[in-house]
């Protein structure tokens, strides 16, 4: 009983190391991974995982933008298989917009009041 409780409490202390938004896509069989550039950054290669999300669905994990500036950002993403005859072997480019909302609006009519 006692390795149970440890072995729960390991999976549920690893849990909230998934973060949230994630760029999913269709899972992808034939994929080692992923490569993707935000906002014409570095590329970033991710290996291939997928997960169950709560609409019971399963996605591949391409990227986290959890934390991400507010505004405007682009990703663009190409799948990747490492081949033994081919060497990489990349998809065509697939791009992306999103936005990260702000908070809530400005305040107004600020001021001292005695």
């Amino acid at each position: 009983m006692k390795k149970l409780l440890i072995v729960l409490a390991m999976v549920f202390m690893a849990a909230p190391v998934f973060a949230e938004p994630w760029i999913v896509c269709d899972p992808q069989t034939d994929a080692d991974g992923y490569t993707y550039i935000l906002d014409n950054g570095t590329p970033v290669d991710t290996p291939y995982s997928t997960f169950v999300a709560s609409d019971g669905r399963t996605y591949a994990k391409i990227a986290d933008v959890g934390n991400v500036s507010n505004g405007n950002h682009t990703i663009n993403v190409v799948a990747f298989k490492n081949s033994a005859e081919w060497g990489r072997l990349v998809s065509a480019s697939v791009p992306f917009a999103f936005a990260r909302p702000s908070g809530s609006g400005t305040p107004k009519n600020m001021g001292l009041k005695r």
